[in-house]
């Protein structure tokens, strides 16, 4: 029976209470190489999951037209933990129903984001349209509305007037036999301050086209607001006639 442990059994014994004893730095082996390593392969992991960025896999309308039982599917991610970068990746399906009605609750809200003018929120909104919006047809929107870009715009007039518009009762519907293209109906009304300007009310109506496109590239932002690279296209505003 050993009383004492020789030298060879301490440090055998020190190493398991601490790894790096009798391991060089700089040593494949010695913990801060390990975890330097850990640290590089999440960071791969990280890029590789931004580049495939939440990207819509089976998106065809013309295969879907023909395989209408055929559930659409998609993968995003997200990051459930900030500070530690914890990654959720998830798999989602979707019927043609489930589908419209999702084009449908963005259009509302792309709506009231696009026509509303408040001065404080234009910047945001603007953002979240880009992310909605066909890259050539919001260019033309950006051009038209940005009163950096266009000295005319309306954003310009409604701010030295001291005036604001909301947007009211938005109506969207699916157009029949036409699964990209909806109908909507909205009201305008400018206030000054939180008072409605008499006479202000209008209705306007759009038949819009939305499109998803998987060939985009998504970045891990767009891809938490947008998993499904949902795009709108055509969006041309005209009044309803007063007869109706």
């Amino acid at each position: 029976m050993k009383l004492f442990a020789s030298k060879k059994d301490r440090i055998a014994n020190e190493r398991m209470e601490d790894p790096s004893i009798g391991i060089p730095p700089g040593d494949l082996d010695h913990p801060s190489e390990r975890l330097r390593r850990e640290r590089f392969m999440f960071s791969t992991v990280i890029c590789c999951l931004t580049a495939f960025s939440s990207i819509v896999v089976i998106d065809d309308m013309r295969l879907r037209d023909r395989l209408d039982n055929q559930r659409p599917q998609f993968w995003f991610y997200s990051f459930d933990d900030l500070a530690n970068r914890t990654i959720n990746l998830t798999h989602g399906e979707i019927t043609r129903d489930e589908e419209t009605q999702i084009f449908i609750n963005t259009l509302s809200e792309y709506v009231t984001k696009r026509e509303s003018i408040d001065h404080v929120t234009d910047k945001s909104r603007d953002e979240w349209l880009k992310i909605f919006t066909d890259k050539h047809w919001f260019k033309a929107y950006d051009d038209h509305m940005n009163p950096l870009k266009n000295p005319r715009s309306i954003r310009t007039f409604y701010r030295k007037e001291g005036l604001t518009r909301s947007i009211h009762n938005v109506t969207v519907s699916p157009q029949p036999d036409k699964p990209n293209e909806f109908y909507i109906r909205y009201e305008t009304a400018d206030y000054n301050a939180t008072e409605e300007i008499s006479g202000s009310r209008k209705r306007w109506q759009i038949d819009v086209t939305v499109r998803r496109d998987p060939r985009d590239g998504l970045t891990a932002h767009e891809a938490a607001l947008n998993p499904l690279n949902i795009k709108v296209m055509n969006y041309v505003p005209m009044p309803v006639p007063d007869s109706e």
